[in-house]
């Protein structure tokens, strides 16, 4: 056999829950050969493991944490097996599978993930069987219009008192605010920061970043986890004058991330945050500024100006079309294209995170789709102001 894969009608292979997966099997055979059969399985689930060293007395072991969710199996059977030789040639096999309407997105974590793949299975006579594994993307909606506490500025402050030979100095307040908490890929953040340093202390930095925050759920324990975005840091050289710094509108982009919270998953949560960090100095530690952010799919219509516009203005007739669906408003299910007939273009682009798509019980001689590191693909619009700082 000179090659064996699984192939997707929508190249990128991303999908919005409720739609149809279709696609095919295709193998070339140089030779001669009879099959045992072709299955393909369906798969969308989670899983999350870990391990602890814990302490009794004086025995000290280590503890394995798991936990697991299954979304979907589909096993179809495209062709079972016979004593008909299949002659050298091409072969194509079609399938073809609904998504339920209730999936969580796509997510690759450090102790854990929400993974949707088909594997195929052609079985040999007398030979290794065949296996080929490939994986797709889930995105789903989260229409930031339908949470008005997300549109809203947001503001937060916090103070340190910092120490300074043993004698108390004055304190440090570190104020961060945003216009808004809720934004897609591909918007831009404006952040405003100030510091007001009262201390004995001179800054050594101050700096913002986007953080991710995981929450991996199993037996009963927890085990967080904290993955920084993006960040920008300043010395202290770059304050206006010793004892005041502040950030204007300073532009943070969100990059490809998969939607805050992941509903439909009980045993990963996800939150986004965007935190003000200060480092007053060696002799204190740094204290932060968090903000909660939400990440959805669907900006506010406000932000409708500030992305790519459409091509052109599309018909009711055009917009009701496949392809002007596909060419001008993204991903949008055909039901909400009254409501957002102006949403701006959208894109799909791979996620910053991957992860080895090669599971304990796999056969050594599985092939991986593509490469063996998976990354989820997400929604994404493209803003003017990244447009113009590519030009």
């Amino acid at each position: 056999m000179e090659s064996f894969s699984v192939e997707l009608e929508q190249p990128q292979g991303v999908f919005l829950p409720g739609q149809n997966v279709n696609g095919f099997i295709q193998f070339k055979t140089t030779a001669a050969e009879s099959f045992k059969g072709l299955t393909v399985e369906c798969v969308g689930k989670s899983q999350v493991q870990w391990s602890e060293t814990e302490t009794s007395g004086r025995e000290t072991e280590t503890v394995h944490y798991q936990a697991s969710e299954n979304y979907f199996y589909h096993k179809i059977l495209l062709f079972a097996g016979s004593d008909t030789e299949f002659q050298p040639n091409d072969y194509r096999y079609a399938f073809s599978f609904t998504l339920p309407h209730q999936l969580p997105p796509s997510f690759e974590g450090a102790h854990g993930s929400l993974r949707y793949y088909i594997k195929a299975v052609l079985g040999r006579r007398w030979m290794l069987d065949a296996v080929f594994k490939r994986g797709f993307s889930v995105n789903t909606i989260v229409d930031l219009n339908q949470n008005f506490q997300a549109s809203i500025p947001v503001k937060n402050e916090e103070t340190k008192t910092v120490c300074c030979l043993c004698c108390q100095s004055g304190p440090i307040t570190a104020i961060a605010w945003l216009p808004k908490s809720g934004y897609v890929p591909g918007e831009t953040i404006l952040f405003c920061g100030r510091v007001d340093n009262k201390s004995r202390s001179r800054l050594l930095q101050t700096s913002v970043r986007l953080v991710e925050r995981t929450i991996f759920k199993a037996q009963g324990k927890q085990k967080e986890d904290e993955r920084v975005i993006r960040e920008i840091t300043r010395s202290q050289q770059s304050a206006d004058r010793e004892n005041l710094e502040l950030w204007n509108d300073i532009p943070i982009i969100v990059p490809p991330l998969a939607p805050s919270d992941l509903h439909h998953c009980s045993i990963i949560d996800l939150r986004y945050f965007l935190e003000f960090v200060i480092d007053p100095g060696t002799l204190s530690f740094n204290f932060k500024v968090p903000i909660e952010i939400t990440i959805g799919t669907i900006p506010f219509k406000e932000s409708f100006p500030t992305f790519q516009p459409q091509a052109s203005a599309p018909s009711i007739t055009d917009r009701n079309s496949a392809n002007s669906m596909a060419n001008t408003i993204g991903f949008l299910p055909p039901f909400m294209l009254n409501e957002y007939p102006n949403l701006p273009p959208s894109t799909y682009e791979s996620g910053m995170f991957g992860g080895n798509l090669r599971e304990e019980g796999d056969t050594e001689h599985l092939n991986i789709g593509f490469d063996t590191l998976f990354k989820p693909i997400y929604i994404s619009y493209p803003s003017v102001d990244n447009q113009n700082s590519s030009a």
